[in-house]
C-alpha cells in the first residue's frame, strides 16, 4: 500500500458560523471551540510546512525537507530520514498534493504564523475579565 501525503482539510465555514453564534448568544460551545481550534491549528501547521518545502511522513510522522520553497519539485524521490521507515516522495508528488489545497503563509498572513504558538500556550482561549469575546478580541 502506498501512503499518500495527508494535509489538514479547510475548516468548514458552518462550524465557524456555529462557533460565532454560540459565543454571540452568550454560551460559548467549548467542545466546538476545541474542534475548530485544533482544525485551525493543523491547517496552519500544514501551511507553514508547505512554505518551508517540508512534509510530515504519513508512516512515522517525521518532518523532512522535500524541495526548496517556491520551486518546482523534481522527479527524484526523497526518503524519510527515519531509519526504519523508508517512505519516499518525489518533489512532483509533493507539488501535486498541495495544488489548489493550501495558501502560503505569505498570502494567509500573520495569523497563520501566530496561531500554532498561541494555541499551544493557551490550549483554549479564556474569556477575558472585561467580558470581551475571545473570538473577537
Amino acid at each position: 500500500m502506498i501512503e499518500k501525503i495527508r494535509w489538514a482539510p479547510k475548516v468548514r465555514q458552518e462550524k465557524l458560523w456555529r462557533l460565532y453564534q454560540s459565543d454571540a448568544g452568550g454560551f460559548l460551545d467549548e467542545e466546538l471551540l476545541d474542534k475548530v481550534g485544533y482544525a485551525l491549528l493543523a491547517r496552519c501547521e500544514n501551511i507553514l510546512l508547505i512554505d518551508e518545502g517540508k512534509v510530515a511522513c504519513p508512516r512515522c510522522g517525521a518532518i523532512f525537507f522535500v524541495r526548496s520553497p517556491m520551486t518546482k519539485g523534481s522527479a527524484e524521490p526523497v526518503t524519510c530520514p527515519t531509519p526504519i521507515c523508508g517512505w519516499q516522495v518525489s518533489g512532483e508528488e509533493y507539488d501535486l498534493s498541495i495544488r489548489h489545497r493550501a495558501p502560503s503563509a505569505c498570502t494567509a498572513g500573520r495569523p497563520v504564523r501566530l496561531l500554532p504558538c498561541t494555541w499551544r500556550l493557551s490550549q483554549r482561549p479564556k474569556r477575558p475579565r472585561n467580558g470581551c469575546s475571545p473570538l473577537t478580541s
